[in-house]
């Protein structure tokens, strides 16, 4: 977690600030307003709307967002940025027919074709990766934990072959080869 003492930082992931919301931290919100406050802005200003008009957008997403979250059933399937930005942009659409400025203009079609692409991308995304953990179970230790380490953890030949007590870098590589070759075979029986 990317913390100073007690406040966030604004570099928090989306996981991490999630996390940060649900305990309660201090200036969690604030964070999370200086992450995501720019893009619905941007959507209200790009179709005539003024900075009140992106605050009370930003508050009813985040609204919607806080309830959704507290329910047991729900499950963020695409990055924090696409949910939000598809909140918005449907609490705009009504906002606007409700209010019937025939002025604005929001790329219905496009936009909606463009949030469910990556809904749909992110949730291809997150299958592969769950399929990818469960391939990495399955591999087990010390190859799994030997493939964290050099691409999750960036850990160099030399530390691994340190950590691992092979005789040279050449033998970790080779070790490490052997345990991706494995993980591959895994990954494809678990995709099927």
């Amino acid at each position: 977690m990317v913390q100073n003492g007690n406040h966030i930082t604004p570099f928090a992931s989306d996981q991490e600030l999630i996390s940060d919301l649900i305990e309660n931290r201090q200036g969690a919100f604030d964070a999370f307003k200086r992450k995501y406050f720019s893009m619905i802005h941007a959507l209200v200003y790009k179709n005539s709307g003024t900075r009140q008009d992106a605050e009370d957008l930003f508050q009813e997403t985040f609204w919607v967002f806080w309830n959704n979250l507290s329910k047991p059933q729900f499950k963020l399937t695409c990055q924090l940025s696409t949910y939000l930005y598809a909140v918005a942009h449907r609490i705009w659409l009504k906002h606007i027919q409700k209010n019937q400025k025939s002025s604005l203009y929001i790329e219905q079609h496009k936009g909606h074709e463009f949030i469910d692409e990556q809904l749909e991308a992110y949730e291809d995304y997150e299958q592969r990766l769950v399929q990818l953990n469960t391939a990495l179970d399955a591999l087990g230790n010390p190859c799994s934990d030997l493939l964290k380490d050099y691409y999750l953890h960036n850990y160099s030949m030399d530390k691994i072959a340190e950590k691992w007590n092979y005789t040279n870098t050449d033998t970790a590589k080779t070790q490490k080869y052997k345990c991706l070759q494995r993980l591959r075979k895994l990954f494809k029986d678990v995709s099927k």
